[in-house]
């Protein structure tokens, strides 16, 4: 009889300690798994204004109203019209993307060939520098690519 006596607040000890470890596994599990979605989403952001970016130098460089644009331009730069790269609603964000387009001049020696290796001492090309931000309005994410454009003058 002495012994139960000594014994009677001991299982509510191990009980709540137990419950103590338990509740510090759940607490880690969670807070594991919001940094995991974060990580997610900021992937997913970072893809989606990369390809934005990229979009945005494709439209600009082979569409054929952006070409006559390029082809028109004298000198200095222009940015391509928005209408040519409408804001895109991605449900993460709006992806907002812009290009501006610079021509360097004439004169330059030419890239001849497939794959662009060769340069041609005779041949003179105009080229123009496209540079392409794109941003996703709901994030910080934000990409930036340039392609240039050589056409034989």
């Amino acid at each position: 009889m002495n012994n139960i006596k000594k014994q009677h607040g001991a299982v509510l000890l191990v009980a709540m300690i137990f419950l103590i470890v338990i509740t510090i596994l759940g607490v880690s599990a969670v807070n594991s798994s919001t940094i995991k979605t974060q990580v997610a989403g900021n992937s997913i952001s970072t893809m989606l204004v990369y390809t934005g970016g990229e979009s945005a130098l494709a439209k600009s460089a082979s569409d054929p109203d952006s070409k006559n644009l390029i082809n028109a331009l004298p000198v200095a730069s222009l940015s391509v019209p928005a209408v040519y790269l409408p804001d895109e609603d991605t449900g993460n964000g709006i992806l907002e993307s812009e290009v501006e387009i610079t021509f360097t001049g004439v004169g330059q020696k030419c890239p001849i060939g497939t794959n662009g290796m060769a340069i041609s001492s005779i041949m003179k090309c105009k080229i123009w520098i496209l540079d392409a931000r794109s941003s996703l309005q709901a994030t910080n994410a934000k990409a930036n690519h340039i392609k240039a454009i050589a056409t034989v003058h």
